[in-house]
């Protein structure tokens, strides 16, 4: 059988036919013999049309293959599957499912009860989950567990009430972890680990400036080798020893430490030093910069605590203070001159030397000579002279019950009598060795010490200059003198007796 054209319908049984050679077939359509609600359809417009079931499905277009209806033809099912699929370009869905996996809403904003070691894209973030995990994102945020994606760009969570827990880890030896934080492509800010040295690092400015870095235990600012638990360094300071007690340094060129607060109330600012036993109670020193109802005063305190929760600025006395015009106060905050020392009995200062006590100026309210009078004493605060309160010279203790071993002095006149240095003179100072031109009144302490040794006392050398050197300097107490002038005065007073 031979057909050469045809047009219209071509009806009849070709099952037996044998077409070989042929050139072209046009036709518009071809449908089922036995089910006509099948088709394939060639329009005029470069398009061809799939119909089954009695509609259209899908058409082949000039660069494309479109479904008739949206959301309306599968590819492959869950029985018959196609085996690989390749795609260069993007490929769009609503939902992806992977290995059971499903991947909801276009774009990718969530994935849903990711399993272990599933690496998965969400928005334009890939990563591989350590354990099954929920993914949410909005286009912008990237939320982890059940987190809310409008509160930060990444955010993690704990739906178990567990650690929420974020883990760089690298396979290889000595690596640095970085965050960076760039600002339209400059690095200001970063947070880096250093497996040298084991040292976590914040910076900001460049990846090089480091702000602060955590070293075993310490905190380092502006330094990446901290030597106390806080070390600051506003800058480096040469040759600068550490002690190894300190719990924090601050180091730089010129140091300032500044305690601020609010010029409103009485108790202002404090530095706290304490000292807590292993049982009871703390003790603390106090340097309280007392405010306004205070008159701004620098009070200096020392008080215990028998609990937590005292306040020491209001619960420690002062027990030296200093006003805002530099006087300066022991035992009171009122001063009475720019020096005052107050104390419920004997106050007094006392000079030592090497540990030893040589002299003391005190206030004595009681013994002798007591009466709130000034004295100053000796070294074993036994002797010394005072003045009483109220008084206008010194005196000495010279009660006769206080005193033994009586010896009288002889000779007085003729004793007197050999002193030829009796008139004024020129000294020389101590220290300067200059030569004063002001005149002075007195003896010569080596013809004193020849007939009243008691009066002189010998002291150490003065050295002017390695030439110029005066030994054993000799001092002289006048006072000590008046017994041998009344012993005279007797002997003249029994002469002229005697003449009568």
């Amino acid at each position: 059988m031979a057909y050469t054209k045809v047009t219209g319908a071509l009806v009849g049984s070709l099952s037996d036919l044998d077409l070989t050679n042929v050139g072209d077939i046009q036709l518009d359509s071809i449908s089922g013999d036995g089910d006509t609600n099948t088709s394939i359809t060639f329009s005029g417009s470069d398009v061809i049309t799939v119909t089954t079931g009695g509609d259209t499905q899908f058409t082949f277009n000039n660069g494309s293959i479109l479904p008739t209806t949206d959301n309306d033809i599968d590819l492959g099912s869950s029985s018959y599957e196609f085996k690989d699929g390749y795609f260069d370009g993007t490929v769009y869905a609503d939902a992806v499912d992977l290995a059971g996996t499903t991947l909801v809403s276009s774009p990718i904003t969530a994935v849903n009860n990711a399993t272990a070691n599933e690496l998965v894209t969400i928005g334009s973030t890939t990563t591989e989950l350590d354990a099954e995990a929920n993914l949410t994102f909005d286009g912008t945020i990237l939320g982890v567990g059940n987190a809310n994606v409008a509160d930060a760009t990444i955010l993690i969570d704990s739906a178990s009430g567990g650690d929420p827990t974020l883990i760089f880890d690298t396979s290889a030896a000595n690596r640095t972890g970085i965050i960076n934080y760039k600002d339209q492509g400059t690095v200001s800010g970063f947070i880096k680990y250093e497996h040298n040295g084991n040292k976590l690092n914040l910076g900001s400015g460049s990846a090089s400036t480091v702000t602060l870095c955590v070293n075993d235990g310490k905190v380092g600012v502006n330094t990446t080798t901290p030597d106390a638990s806080l070390h600051n360094e506003a800058s480096a300071v040469t040759n600068v020893h550490y002690d190894t007690a300190a719990s924090t340094v601050l180091e730089a060129t010129e140091n300032v430490v500044q305690i601020t607060a609010a010029d409103s109330g009485s108790n202002a600012t404090a530095l706290l030093l304490s000292n807590a036993p292993s049982s009871g109670d703390n003790k603390h020193w106090i340097f309280h910069h007392g405010g306004t109802s205070k008159s701004n005063r620098l009070d200096i305190g020392y008080g215990t605590s028998s609990s937590t929760g005292f306040d020491g600025r209001g619960d420690i006395a002062a027990d030296l203070s200093i006003d805002v015009s530099g006087n300066f106060c022991v035992g009171t905050t009122s001063p009475a001159g720019k020096v005052t020392f107050n104390h419920d009995g004997d106050v007094g200062i006392w000079f030592q030397n090497d540990g030893t006590t040589k002299w003391n100026i005190t206030n004595d309210t009681s013994g002798s000579p007591g009466g709130d009078s000034l004295w100053i004493g000796d070294h074993a605060n036994d002797n010394g002279v005072y003045i009483s309160n109220n008084g206008s010279s010194w005196q000495g203790i010279s009660d006769e019950r206080l005193k033994r071993n009586w010896t009288t002095l002889t000779g007085a006149c003729d004793k007197l009598d050999t002193l030829t240095k009796v008139g004024t003179f020129e000294r020389r100072g101590k220290t300067t060795g200059n030569w004063s031109s002001d005149k002075e009144v007195g003896l010569s302490a080596q013809e004193v010490e020849a007939i009243l040794p008691e009066a002189v006392h010998t002291g150490e050398d003065i050295e002017f200059a390695s030439d110029d050197k005066v030994t054993a300097v000799k001092g002289m107490s006048y006072e000590k003198l008046v017994p041998l002038l009344i012993k005279a005065i007797q002997e003249l007073n029994t002469r002229l007796k005697a003449v009568e």
